[in-house]
């Protein structure tokens, strides 16, 4: 069971961290076909989102190709065979539980996130197509850059970090015992076994922290900058469309997901259009609310 476990949550941890982007390697962002003209940045990424690698392997970037295709295909089998397969009302608990946080949703967790970042790496190798139109980008992040991104303590000194994380830890702990209802999240949790907690609690955090950020600040918000001409605007769009994807019956109004994706992408924005304080932030928020 343990290798089970450490093999579920390596997927989600290797995708992102074996790769490197530098103009040498494997997984590089730069074109390998003949560039006669600037690649398209909305057309390329969003396909990727239905078939991840695609793009990856339409550029003869074949490792990552093959990277984010193999992940995806890993991500979705792990969602079958661990899923019930039934609609919402034909569930028990225990089926809710693990479809929603268990083995079943790790394994969706990893085919969403890998066409994420399948997505922000055709997008990056548009970039390097159209270096003028994209002046304004003083960093653009490795897939390496955003996996240890988690785990940079420096962030810690930043005052940045509390305003989201001081919040949530406020919110939880004042509302520890309202949490506890009958169809709660720690309900459910309590119906899985540790280890399958424990994989849910790493690989949900960490693969919405790292997948989500690549597409919505790494490729929406600057996309968004160029397309209209306005940093705040592309801000506002992006932050409504992150609210938006958090949309549903258990959140009808994802005011505070809206807010979220505002001030990720304003500190995106102040950090040169790197994202790694946001994939900090999103990652520590995500896992207080996941352990809770």
């Amino acid at each position: 069971m343990l290798k089970r476990i450490f093999l579920l949550v390596l997927c989600c941890l290797c995708l992102p961290a074996g790769v490197d982007a530098s103009e040498t390697s494997t997984f590089s962002f730069q074109p390998k076909r003949v560039v006669t003209k600037a690649y398209g940045i909305w057309g390329p990424p969003a396909l990727n989102l239905l078939l991840p690698g695609f793009d990856q392997f339409y550029e003869g970037q074949t490792g990552a190709g093959l990277t984010y295709f193999g992940l995806a295909a890993l991500g979705m089998n792990i969602y079958r065979s661990y899923g019930s397969g039934k609609i919402e009302t034909e569930k028990n608990p225990k089926e809710n539980a693990r479809d929603s946080l268990g083995y079943a949703a790790l394994g969706g967790s990893l085919y969403q996130n890998t066409s994420f970042m399948s997505a922000y790496h055709s997008f990056a190798t548009s970039v390097q197509t159209r270096p003028d139109d994209f002046s304004f980008i003083q960093k653009q992040d490795s897939p390496a850059d955003l996996a240890l991104a988690p785990f940079d303590f420096r962030f810690l000194r930043r005052s940045s970090t509390y305003i989201p994380l001081g919040i949530i830890a406020g919110f939880l702990a004042l509302s520890y015992r309202g949490i506890r209802g009958e169809d709660s999240i720690m309900t459910a949790r309590s119906l899985l076994s540790f280890e399958e907690r424990f994989a849910s609690v790493l690989g949900l955090s960490f693969g919405a922290a790292v997948g989500e950020e690549a597409l919505f600040r790494g490729w929406l918000l600057p996309a968004f900058r160029y397309s209209l001409g306005s940093k705040r605007f592309a801000n506002v769009a992006q932050s409504i469309i992150f609210g938006l994807a958090h949309y549903g019956p258990e959140n009808p109004a994802p005011v505070v997901q809206t807010l979220l994706g505002y001030y990720w992408g304003s500190l995106t924005e102040r950090a040169g259009y790197s994202m790694r304080e946001a994939v900090f932030q999103h990652y520590w928020w995500d896992a207080m609310i996941f352990a809770t």
